[in-house]
């Protein structure tokens, strides 16, 4: 679902490099619509929401949020999942593929923890996973349909700018990507904490339906991608082919 959400966006905007903030929030909140069920007005209603929400957010990464009563060790593990999309220096997309694997692993096998929260946190650890692979496709593929959406190309070129030592090489494909100098998260991290975030608050609101937390968490992963997509800026000056 999270990577067919973007194939349909990219096919909407290949032939359009600059779409309106307003285009943005109208298609991502209609492609998220469209996973509901057709009966289901609610969790149509709730994509809308969470849609303007993302884009209306004063910040473009989410904080990680845990309720009192999640579980300390599997807070631990989530931990390890965001300092490793965080800490990627020196490793290649596969190595920190892996290393994300192995995290969804470690979480399976937790025992005697909340089932409902574990399953949240494996949303959005799934969410990462594929949102890293997903975006170095987007960078590297010149034919991806959001390749050149908001100067995609420019994000294939040198920057200068390096944020807390943070290495953007091996998670996107390209040389030090930041987040206009200031936010020093992904958009893999924005991708994969909202998913967390909203599929824990799914749980938080008495929901224990598998699907419907894995739903909820995607729905609030796609505008948060995407707005984090929109607010990272690289050098223009130096090509890299």
């Amino acid at each position: 679902m999270h990577t067919d959400a973007f194939r349909r966006l990219g096919e909407l905007y290949e032939n359009k490099s600059e779409p309106t903030k307003l285009e943005l929030i109208a298609d991502v909140a209609e492609i998220a619509a469209s996973y509901c069920p057709s009966d289901d007005a609610g969790c149509v209603a709730k994509a809308y929401e969470s849609t303007l929400k993302t884009f209306s957010a004063p910040k473009n990464v989410q904080e990680p949020k845990y309720p009192a009563n999640y579980d300390e060790e599997l807070k631990a593990h989530m931990e390890t999942f965001y300092s490793a999309l965080r800490s990627n220096k020196g490793k290649s997309l596969d190595e920190m593929v892996e290393e994300l694997e192995d995290i969804r692993a470690n979480i399976e096998d937790l025992e005697n923890v909340n089932e409902e929260y574990k399953h949240a946190s494996l949303a959005g650890v799934s969410v990462g996973i594929e949102s890293a692979k997903l975006w170095h496709e987007v960078v590297n593929d010149p034919e991806h349909g959001l390749h050149n959406v908001n100067g995609g190309r420019r994000k294939a070129q040198q920057i200068t700018v390096q944020l807390n030592e943070i290495d953007w090489l091996e998670i996107f494909g390209i040389p030090g990507c930041g987040f206009n100098g200031v936010i020093n998260n992904s958009v893999v991290e924005a991708d994969a904490v909202a998913a967390t975030n909203t599929a824990t608050e799914t749980v938080e609101g008495g929901n224990q339906d598998i699907s419907d937390i894995s739903v909820a968490g995607i729905m609030s992963a796609l505008p948060a991608s995407i707005l984090a997509w929109f607010a990272t800026t690289c050098d223009s000056d130096s090509d890299h082919d």
